[in-house]
């Protein structure tokens, strides 16, 4: 499990002052990048010459609305992890551990050279395995 806190910006609200539903998703893939840069995978993942992980399925479930100067705490955990892909969930919580919303993703590997899934490697594998939340 990886835990950040973060601000919602001005930028990411419609004319109302609530979050648009699109932005959440590039506030979870920011924090899926903060996690990797704390663990030094940053340009293994994002700069492999060889693999990339494109996110093949996300949905978002919206609870409590997100307004501009929101402070919110993130939770990234690792849901599942196949042969070839990998889910990750994160939770949204305004302060006082209200939950406002929760998000999935889910990332294939796949080898560039010929465009089909491959088996996640070991390295990555063992790092997201970091995330898994013990119940």
């Amino acid at each position: 499990m990886y835990i950040t806190k973060g601000i919602i910006s001005f930028a990411d609200c419609d004319f109302a002052g609530v979050l648009f539903y699109g932005k959440i998703f590039e506030l979870v893939h920011k924090v899926f990048e903060e996690y990797l840069e704390s663990q030094n995978y940053y340009k293994d993942y994002f700069r492999n010459s060889e693999i990339i992980y494109p996110i093949i399925h996300c949905d978002a479930t919206y609870v409590k609305p997100l307004s501009a100067g929101d402070i919110v705490t993130y939770i990234l955990k690792l849901k599942t992890i196949r042969a070839s892909s990998f889910e990750l969930e994160y939770d949204i919580l305004k302060e006082g551990d209200e939950l406002a919303a929760s998000v999935n993703s889910v990332h294939l590997a796949i080898l560039k050279t010929v465009g089909g899934k491959i088996e996640i490697p070991s390295v990555l594998r063992d790092q997201l395995e970091t995330l898994k939340c013990e119940k």
